[in-house]
């Protein structure tokens, strides 16, 4: 088994897998340059690695990027059996610096997203579709990308969402009206695809298709700034109306601390912190 078939099984998107070994790059020139094996590297080394990277100005989230393609790489040595522990695990830079979620819009906002978006073409049917769930369950392109059509249990108004490498699986209630349109772009799309959504040209995970809805829903909506920002608000919604750990298994956050970052729910508290952190900076 290759690092690329292991990291596949790990359900991790394309663009994850081409970025953890562009990452691991440097590293494997630093052991080259050092005349050291992968299974030679201890604790130790990587700190010694750590402070290279600093030397060379990389900022705390970068270094942390590369441990964690680190720690991919070497859970694959362990898997294949070439190496018998990981020296990289629990290994991070602290001092990575937390965005404040700003932006964020409200119930209404989102709702009108939805709701002013009418499917003119054949294409747009599933971009409708998307749309929802994007909206009212906050999903992203690597979510999109693995559903499949029996994930969607429209009986049941609930969806299934497998985990990926950055989100634990989840079962979301759908909205009425969503429905609607799922069913109607289950009737209509090909039957052949596997995958429930199809991207166009070389994207395999969504990522186009989610762009160019963007670019669209922007002509019409000045307060809307990219597909994150969507999600984000959704789950500050959550927020004022779940305990924390229901909104860490509604989002799909593997660590509860991605979801205390919205603990301060209210917009205007929200708008408050982020003009605060500029002031500071």
């Amino acid at each position: 088994m290759t690092f690329e078939d292991y990291l596949k099984t790990r359900q991790l998107s394309s663009d994850t897998i081409i970025r953890y070994k562009k990452l691991l790059g440097p590293f494997f020139d630093w052991m080259k340059d050092r005349g050291q094996e992968e299974e030679e590297i201890v604790y130790s080394d990587l700190l010694d690695y750590i402070k290279t990277c600093r030397k060379k100005e990389h900022s705390n989230s970068f270094i942390n990027q590369q441990l964690t393609a680190i720690r991919h790489y070497y859970n694959y040595l362990k898997y294949i059996g070439k190496v018998n522990s990981s020296p990289a695990a629990g290994l991070f830079v602290k001092g990575s610096r937390k965005t404040v979620p700003h932006d964020l819009l409200n119930e209404e906002q989102l709702k009108e997203l939805y709701d002013n978006f009418t499917p003119e073409e054949e294409a747009e049917i599933q971009q409708k579709a998307i749309l929802g769930l994007m909206v009212w369950q906050g999903l992203l392109s690597n979510d999109l990308a693995i559903l499949e059509p029996h994930h969607l249990k429209l009986r049941e108004g609930k969806i299934e969402v497998p985990g990926t490498g950055k989100t634990d699986r989840r079962i979301l209630p759908l909205e009425a009206g969503q429905i609607i349109d799922l069913y109607e772009y289950l009737t209509k799309r090909e039957q052949k695809n596997k995958t429930l959504f199809t991207g166009t040209g070389k994207e395999s995970d969504l990522q186009n298709v989610q762009d160019k809805l963007i670019r669209k829903l922007r002509k019409n909506h000045a307060f809307l700034i990219n597909a994150n920002q969507i999600r984000q608000s959704r789950i500050s919604l959550w927020i004022k109306q779940y305990d924390i750990r229901q909104v860490q298994y509604l989002a799909g956050h593997k660590y509860v601390s991605s979801t205390e970052r919205y603990k301060s729910t209210d917009l205007e508290d929200l708008q408050k912190e982020l003009e605060k952190h500029h002031l500071g900076s």
